[in-house]
């Protein structure tokens, strides 16, 4: 996956915290490291001396205080095996996928390894994209020694791995790739142990070779340029013969560290090894070493495992909250839709209320028409009425009507009684005179006023 990634985006997933163990045969070294975007740091670093001489809890105790100090108390650590207990081999098969590649490889295990019939355990890994595979290959015995080793002592364990299985990962998590091609030895800065040299290299023939000679330095350095067709490199000079790179070198610098962390270049090159193992234990989703510890005893302790429950949290949040805001967006596409429709229907909806205006204006002309007409007839009444309630010698000199009262003025031989008279006819109420009485000789004048009542009743009055 390491390989796979952009490394643009690969530097914003460099994220977490790594415990690496390596086991020598004087004892092991921790080293828990955290890695961000800004680059890594050593958050501690701690050497078990002895461990074959005392009980797996007591050193697994100073152990588990350490990561604790360090916060890494739930970090599975990845351990790196002695070079000199893992057998290492490159297969080249072509044309050969992942799928298949266990059968492939199984077939030619026997001539992989020199253990006869003994039992042994196995892991394989393709070396980037290349038709290249990194088999390892130890005894089960010594698998199962120090997995109850480390189960006693109460350590966590994501896998056991090999040096160059994780120099390989651990080299590619720098912000740029490390060198085309290179060869590196172990402990180059420190001085190097003769009678064993470990060399790690990578060149267009061997993109993994990782050898553990029992010749003396200079002659290992030679024999690794020959295998992997390497021209002479940059580096320290090792018994005045070819320049190499020590481990350290090639993989990424870490930003701080303990200040009771040795610096030195002795001491840096002497945690190189320990340094690659925590990389590939924080950065495990970059890009996981070879592994050769059994399924069924891997501890995953990156807190990145807790990223896909958290996606699907969050996914089911965003479904409730669609399914809360459904009826909201519904209603908003039957709005739309009514606008739509509103919008085709309109033109033919204006007309409809334009007949509408058109039919109640020629209704209310109708009803003023039918009101005139019959206000003819209601005049007509009222003229009549007055005729039958001012029997001759009585006379009418003026008639002023509207649709609420009638003002009459005239002559009468007896006018007090005309008040009476219009009260008790089915048409008139409310009659009173407007002017005083006068009389001329036996004729008396007057002038009146009466309301018109709104019920209209058969002309004639009472009986």
């Amino acid at each position: 996956m390491a390989l796979v990634v952009p490394g643009g985006l690969r530097k914003w997933l460099r994220f977490g915290t790594g415990v690496g163990i390596v086991l020598d045969a004087q004892g092991l070294d921790v080293l828990v490291a955290r890695s961000r975007p800004t680059g890594p740091v050593v958050a501690g670093c701690l050497r078990v001396e002895n461990i074959d001489q005392k009980a797996a809890a007591e050193w697994g105790a100073e152990v588990v205080r350490f990561l604790a100090g360090c916060g890494a108390q739930h970090v599975a650590a990845v351990v790196v095996l002695p070079r000199a207990q893992v057998i290492s081999r490159i297969v080249v098969l072509p044309g050969v996928r992942d799928a298949d590649a266990p059968q492939a490889l199984g077939f030619q295990l026997d001539s992989l390894h020199p253990r006869g019939d003994m039992a042994v355990a196995w892991a394989w890994q393709r070396i980037g994209d290349t038709s290249s595979f990194s088999v390892a290959i130890v005894q089960q015995e010594l698998v199962d020694r120090y997995a109850s080793m480390f189960s006693e002592a109460g350590i966590r364990l994501a896998g056991f791995t090999c040096s160059g299985s994780a120099l390989y990962f651990a080299a590619r998590l720098g912000d740029g790739p490390p060198p085309a091609d290179f060869a590196a030895v172990r402990g180059a800065k420190t001085g190097i142990d003769a009678s064993e040299v470990e060399v790690y290299a990578e060149s267009a023939s061997h993109p993994l070779y990782n050898v553990l000679f029992a010749v003396p330095a200079g002659r290992a350095v030679a024999l690794a340029r020959a295998e992997t067709r390497l021209d002479d490199g940059p580096g320290p000079a090792i018994d005045g013969e070819n320049a190499v790179l020590d481990w350290i070198d090639i993989l990424p610098a870490w930003n701080s560290a303990p200040d009771t962390l040795d610096l030195s270049d002795a001491g840096r090159s002497r945690l190189a090894l320990a340094w690659a193992a925590a990389l590939v234990s924080a950065c495990s989703h970059l890009g996981a070493p070879l592994n050769l510890l059994p399924l069924e005893l891997r501890v995953q302790s990156s807190r990145l495992a807790l990223v896909p429950p958290l996606l699907l949290g969050l996914l089911l949040l965003c479904l409730c909250g669609a399914l809360l805001g459904e009826e909201a967006w519904l209603d908003g596409e039957y709005l739309q839709t009514l606008q739509q429709q509103i919008k085709r229907l309109g033109p033919a909806a204006r007309r409809v209320e334009a007949l509408d205006r058109h039919i109640a204006d020629s209704a209310t002309q109708i009803q003023a028409l039918d009101a005139f007409r019959r206000r003819t007839r209601d005049d007509l009444d009222v003229l009549l009425e007055l005729t039958k309630q001012l029997p001759p010698p009585a006379t009418l000199n003026s008639i002023a009507m509207t649709r609420i009262e009638v003002q009459i003025g005239g002559e009468s031989g007896q006018a007090e009684g005309l008040l009476k008279k219009l009260d008790e006819s089915p048409l008139f109420q409310a009659s009173e005179f407007t002017t005083q009485l006068t009389k001329n000789g036996d004729t008396e004048y007057f002038r009146l006023r009466t309301q018109r009542k709104r019920e209209k009743a058969a002309a004639g009055g009472s009986k």
